[in-house]
């Protein structure tokens, strides 16, 4: 398994899975970075949130997180996709527990305005993070 250095600055990159194509921007998670991700807000079709689920003592500051995103009025309108990443990991908290420390249940309604969807993943084993991709391309296309 190999370990990513935390991201230092926002960069983009293409990903195409099948005939679909996604411009990414990575804009990463630390404090630092986080200051300035309402200014990627702007002519953006969705969200990707990214939620380490094995790192169960930092769900209350991903659930924060993800209330201002929620809040932003820039960003009212576009599809959140939530990836709960790391299910490979014992650690990791299961779908029901993610849920609940992030306080998404109300949001995860079919008939809520704004679409958002939850779907655990492991990126390193390149396992469910298409389907949230998938659901991504079916809402924008």
């Amino acid at each position: 398994m190999s370990i990513h250095d935390p991201t230092l600055y926002a960069h983009s990159e293409e990903i195409k899975l099948g005939n679909l194509l996604f411009k990414i921007v990575d804009v990463g998670g630390h404090k630092t970075m986080r200051k300035i991700w309402k200014n990627f807000y702007m002519n953006t079709n969705a969200i990707i949130f990214i939620v380490d689920a094995a790192q169960a003592e930092r769900l209350n500051e991903c659930r924060d997180e993800l209330k201002n995103i929620f809040n932003e009025t820039t960003a009212k309108s576009v599809p959140i996709l939530i990836l709960g990443n790391k299910i490979d990991i014992r650690s990791a908290v299961s779908e029901e527990d993610l849920i609940e420390s992030l306080g998404i249940r109300e949001q995860l309604l079919k008939d809520n305005k704004r679409k958002v969807a939850l779907f655990m993943c492991s990126i390193a084993k390149k396992m469910g993070y298409k389907e949230g991709l998938l659901w991504l391309d079916s809402l924008l296309a």
